[in-house]
């Protein structure tokens, strides 16, 4: 069935991609633009698949899932209709995004002629779609969008030229009608993947001669492409066949920017495109609130400024409740940072340039700073970092390789991870001695480098005048006991009621279990209070009078049970004034 752009299979719903790319299909063309035909398999297959395969399992798991057979036959017309050879993209369009998330998964396919193998490599190329519906990542955006799940599946063909062994576009890239009160263009040679990741030159004006423009994207050294396999692959740029392309699309590159005037009477847009054949494509559009600052005045006499930064994304003023430090990045901290997420709201996470990274990703995929890290955060700052040349040769010597954000290319990596949010994001190098000056910095258990302050900030963003500012509060609330302090002690009250065994008085190994289970019972840091006892807990052992008792039995054999760096380190002294507070 025919429905506006696309040949549709199965019931359901097309998702809001293929949706805005319906609608806004006149006003496309209108300007001289067009969007490429396609298929799509509608949102009932989705559902249908959803219950036959499960999609929280690893992704090693998940390919070992054959086509259903409710889903064969579709396929099989899809590849009827396919050009041997040609490459496609096959695409989410789930009804909780409208692009430019960078939460959901595109994949390619060139179809062989080999139906057997062409319809097992199709499916493997869809499943990758769907199992991005099913994300940390994708659950957190719906949640902040109060989306319902589901997903369409988009099919395309690639807009491009064949060059030698690989497939791409002479130029491609995103577009706004207007960001921070500019039309804005990001470019680059081949797909547009690398510009959707940040990447490219940006502009917001047409360029004033062809060879400077040449020049310009004569940096781009490596281009992404698509190979004969169909999967994403790079390509030299510095070919004269590639550069003639360029040379001959040109005209029509500067052209973009008088075609995003006209779309403004009905908003503004975000548009991703590509060029091939003096022609420009949109393959992606969805409409766009342009975040400009406007009064973002506060008192700030009580605050004083942690930092200022030109690198930055979205405009406007964040009052956020705590901070959190992240000192570095590894698999094990980013687990943590996506636990605190969970558990934190309305914050400011400040991060190191190697979170933001690529290198970050190297060595554990997933391992990068994504949505599910900050999907609650107000503001994300990035600590930045230069480095020499000669440093950077040394690191990369023993293998310690690390990012260098310095030149501004943070907000262009975090675009990608929250341009459709408005999490502001501010990169800069910073002291961040000032902060730690302050009382109450509580830092996590085990040697993991992240530190909390229950402390406000003011975050204030204007991205036309690329300015960002970070205020704290002097007003820090001190806590002698933090919530990891007190969650250390209850593991070494659990451990000496454990050593006891049938040899000790079971009584005695009861009230450290009490105890134990008692005190920690939050797991949020912000606003703790280190004398609230679990009232459950309380109950189940006897009340008020029945802890206190506990209290004092652990008070009077802690010593000879308890680990002594445990004891010594201000678990008995705690355990003195929680008996107070119980009085």
């Amino acid at each position: 069935m025919r429905q506006g752009l696309f040949e549709v299979f199965g019931t359901g719903k097309l998702g809001l991609k293929a949706d805005d790319l319906n609608q806004y299909s006149d006003l496309v063309a209108s300007v001289g633009m067009s969007i490429p035909e396609g298929i799509v398999i509608a949102t009932g297959i989705f559902d249908q698949l959803a219950e036959q395969v499960k999609f929280e399992e690893s992704p090693e798991e998940i390919e070992k899932h054959e086509c259903p057979n409710f889903l064969l036959p579709i396929n099989s017309d899809v590849l009827d209709r396919m050009e041997i050879g040609k490459p496609y993209a096959i695409r989410s369009s789930a009804l909780s995004e409208q692009g430019g998330t960078g939460i959901y998964k595109s994949t390619f396919f060139s179809p062989t002629g080999d139906k057997t193998e062409d319809l097992k490599n199709l499916w493997h190329c869809e499943l990758a779609v769907y199992a991005s519906e099913f994300t940390q990542d994708a659950k957190l955006w719906r949640s902040r969008k109060n989306a319902p799940i589901g997903m369409a599946i988009l099919i395309q063909p690639v807009i491009g030229f064949r060059f030698e062994d690989n497939f791409l576009p002479a130029l491609a890239g995103t577009a706004y009608t207007s960001y921070n009160g500019l039309p804005t263009i990001r470019a680059v040679i081949g797909l547009g993947t690398q510009a959707v990741n940040g990447g490219g030159i940006i502009y917001n004006c047409p360029s004033d001669h062809v060879l400077h423009f040449q020049r310009e994207m004569w940096e781009q050294e490596e281009a992404d492409a698509i190979l004969q396999s169909g999967e994403i692959g790079q390509t030299h740029t510095h070919y004269p066949e590639i550069f003639g392309e360029i040379a001959h699309g040109f005209e029509t590159f500067n052209g973009i920017f008088e075609k995003l005037a006209q779309p403004q009477k009905q908003g503004d847009f975000y548009l991703e495109w590509a060029i091939a054949d003096g022609k420009v494509s949109v393959v992606q559009l969805a409409t766009y609130e342009d975040r400009l600052a406007g009064d973002v005045t506060f008192d700030s006499s009580n605050y004083f400024l942690l930092m200022k930064g030109s690198d930055v994304l979205h405009s406007g003023r964040a009052t956020c409740k705590c901070i959190v430090y992240v000192h570095e990045w590894s698999l094990e901290i980013s687990q943590v940072v996506e636990h605190l997420n969970e558990t934190i709201k309305d914050y400011l996470l400040i991060v190191p340039q190697d979170a933001l990274s690529q290198l970050a990703d190297i060595h554990i995929h997933g391992h990068r700073l994504a949505f599910r890290h900050f999907s609650n955060a107000l503001a994300v700052v990035e600590k930045q970092r230069a480095y020499t040349s000669r440093q950077s040769l040394m690191l990369a010597q023993i293998g310690q390789s690390r990012a260098d954000h310095s030149s501004g290319m943070g907000a262009s990596h975090f675009s990608q991870l929250c341009d459709r949010t408005n999490i502001l994001f501010i990169g800069g190098e910073f002291d961040a001695t000032p902060l730690f000056v302050l009382p109450g910095g509580m830092d996590y258990r085990n040697g993991i480098g992240i530190t909390i302050w229950d402390v406000g900030a003011e975050i204030v963003v204007d991205a036309s005048k690329e300015e960002g500012f970070v205020y704290t509060s002097k007003l820090a609330k001190k806590c002698d006991y933090s919530l990891y302090q007190l969650q250390d002690w209850s593991d070494a009250l659990r451990s000496a009621a454990n050593s006891m065994g049938d040899s000790e008085d079971q009584t005695m190994a009861n009230h450290f279990y009490a105890v134990h289970y008692a005190i920690a019972a939050d797991d949020n840091p912000v606003g703790f209070d280190p004398f609230k006892l679990d009232e459950t807990v309380v109950a189940e052992f006897g009340g008020k009078e029945g802890i206190a008792e506990s209290l004092r039995v652990v008070i009077a054999n802690g010593e000879q049970f308890v680990s002594e760096d445990a004891w010594s380190g201000g678990l008995k002294g705690y355990l003195e004034e929680l008996l107070t507070h119980l009085a």
